[in-house]
């Protein structure tokens, strides 16, 4: 089945038949996770269900596996998060910022774009921020490379008001974790505002985040992107229709270049959940 759309001023279609999963498989323990971002284990706690006489597993005597899993979204795998990731909840309604509640387009013009991760040295002398401030051995994506990637592909974020998806592929794709070592590649301020400036409805990257892994607890870019005070008070246009996906593996055999997303989620009364984001090549 095919079926064809208009982005960037230009028509495209699509094979809906042809879609591949960005998501990555989340790994599952049978032992109690280490909450350690730095040593320990951010797997999903595997334990059979319990009531009584039953017990979930088979090779135990049960008649049937059921597992109760212990998933910590953000940090096991590919997730889905929103608004409600960095607002208090005691005065944020849940009803209104929850994963079940944001409006999730079932297709979605979505733009690939390859970016190669620039030393923070470089990218201070070029002029890009952080906050706190970028050290001279950090490892960070700079507008000027989204800037050229989108050069490449030939799309001008001004060029259109409808919503679209952006997907940041970085070298190692698949291979970053929150307990990676070494530097890991987040994106500047400069870098967000040219993404949070444009129609982009949902950011996704392979990344365990877009914020740098130690920033004080201040998540800046998160904020920027949903138009929120880092003191988690609200500016005049909150972005609570906008998500970010982080942890996605990109296969290197996708080109960069125009793509039709599913973000495919679990509707769930919470600020993340897992997610199985799929690509459809536009042509």
């Amino acid at each position: 089945m095919k079926t064809s759309f208009t982005f960037n001023r230009q028509t495209f279609s699509v094979d809906l038949a042809s879609g591949v999963s960005i998501a990555r498989v989340a790994p599952i323990s049978d032992v109690a996770s280490v909450q350690d971002f730095d040593v320990g284990s951010l797997a999903i706690q595997r334990t059979p269900f319990k009531d009584a006489d039953f017990v979930g597993d088979v090779s135990e005597g049960g008649s049937c596996n059921v597992d109760v899993l212990k998933i910590n979204s953000h940090c096991c795998s590919t997730h889905t998060e929103t608004l409600l990731h960095i607002v208090d909840r005691q005065t944020w309604p849940i009803e209104n910022h929850s994963v079940a509640d944001v409006a999730y387009p079932i297709l979605i013009p979505c733009v690939l774009l390859s970016v190669e991760a620039t030393a923070g040295s470089d990218a201070l002398n070029a002029g890009q921020t952080y906050w706190p401030e970028i050290d001279s051995d950090d490892s960070v994506v700079t507008e000027a490379s989204i800037a050229a990637a989108l050069k490449k592909v030939k799309v001008e974020l001004g060029t259109s008001t409808d919503p679209w998806a952006l997907l940041i592929r970085t070298p190692e794709s698949g291979c970053w974790n929150f307990n990676s070592p070494g530097a890991v590649p987040y994106l500047t301020r400069e870098a967000m505002a040219l993404i949070s400036d444009s129609a982009c409805r949902h950011l996704i990257v392979d990344l365990p985040s877009v914020d740098r892994r130690n920033d004080d607890g201040l998540l800046v870019n998160h904020h920027q992107f949903w138009n929120v005070d880092v003191d988690g008070g609200a500016q005049q246009n909150v972005r609570g229709d906008r998500t970010i996906t982080e942890l996605v593996e990109v296969p290197d055999r996708l080109s960069d270049g125009i793509y039709l997303l599913d973000l495919q989620l679990i509707p769930m009364a919470t600020d993340a959940m897992l997610s199985n984001p799929v690509l459809f090549a536009a042509d």
